[in-house]
């Protein structure tokens, strides 16, 4: 049920896939939720945790697109 760690992988499953995958962890690790930042950050793939619930900075790479990873 874990997202995948690399953005080679995520290009291969469909957005709304994803999300049904990470609201079944949820589900299944009822006890594990926690309201906190840490908590959501945790369930952010490693590859995109850098560019995603962040404005976009001056100066970054081109080839990443930020819009599809928020």
């Amino acid at each position: 049920m874990e997202a995948p760690d690399t953005q080679y992988l995520l290009d291969f499953i469909r957005p709304d896939f994803l999300l049904l995958r990470v609201l079944a962890k949820g589900l299944i690790m009822w006890d594990n939720i926690e309201p906190s930042r840490e908590w959501v950050e945790s369930n952010v793939p490693a590859s995109i945790r850098p560019y995603a619930l962040t404005k976009p900075q001056p100066g970054v790479d081109p080839s990443i697109d930020l819009e599809t990873m928020k």
